[in-house]
Parts: structure tokens; sequence; C-alpha cells
């Protein structure tokens, strides 16, 4: 007689090799991500290491307007390995790198399919990344 278990089994869908590597990608980078937002949180919030954007000073900006803020704001730009340090950064690119890990996920396929000569699945993820790429470029310039 066969178990639940076994039942349950017997009706799972099988995974594809390439449903494997993106996902095991897309895991590791939010796996990655979540660290990072999860240890720079309290490092911000307690003050264990000195942020870009002080917490202290954030109610003095929330009442002025963009361009204001800009003026008053630290450099800014990629700072490079100083990502490591500044809490406040490091929560950034841990939202960046969830934000990222679909289109990264895609692009650890399309050598796959290439090797294998699935262009047409190599077409399909080339769009969706060109996709997510020209969503994540227009969302800043909409202006409010």
């Amino acid at each position: 007689m066969k178990t639940p278990e076994d039942l349950l089994l017997a009706d799972a869908p099988t995974l594809r090799a390439e449903q494997s590597v993106y996902a095991s990608i897309v895991e590791r980078l939010v796996r990655l991500a979540l660290g990072a937002i999860v240890v720079s949180f309290p490092a911000y919030v307690l003050g264990w290491l000195t942020p870009q954007w002080p917490l202290e000073r954030l109610p003095l900006w929330w009442g002025l307007s963009a361009q204001r803020v800009a003026e008053l704001a630290p450099p800014s730009g990629w700072p490079g390995p100083e990502v490591f340090v500044r809490p406040d950064l490091l929560s950034l690119a841990g939202i960046a790198a969830l934000a990222s890990a679909p289109a990264l996920g895609l692009l650890g396929l399309i050598r796959r399919y290439q090797r294998r000569g699935d262009y047409m699945y190599l077409l399909i993820c080339l769009s969706l990344v060109a996709l997510l790429v020209v969503a994540a470029v227009a969302v800043p310039q909409r202006g409010h």
C-alpha cells in the first residue's frame, strides 16, 4: 500500500535542468541580499557603523524638495568598497541584488541554451532581461 507521501511524490512535476539552474542562481542571490539587509538594518538603526545618511537627520530632509535634498546630500555615485562599511548603502545594495536576481538568473541560462542550440529560449531570456532593464531604468525617470 502506498503512503500519502508516495502519492504526493508521484504527482509532483519533475524539474528540468534549466529550472534547477535558474532556481539555484536566484536562491543564492536572494540569500546574499537578505543577509546584507538583515545585517545592515540593525547596524544602521543602532549606530554600529557610520552611515552616509545619518538617521537623526532624516526627518529634516523629509519636508524638502528632491532638488534641495540633492544639494544638501553627500556626494552621490557608486562608493566602491565603502558600501560594505556604510550600513545604509549596504541595505540599498541588498535591495538592488534582490531586484536583479530574476535577470541574473535568466542570464545564467543563456550559455546553456546557446550550447544546446535552443535559440528561441535564448531569445526569450535576452528579451526578458532587456525588458527588466528597461523597466528598471524607466521607473526613476517618471517624475512626480
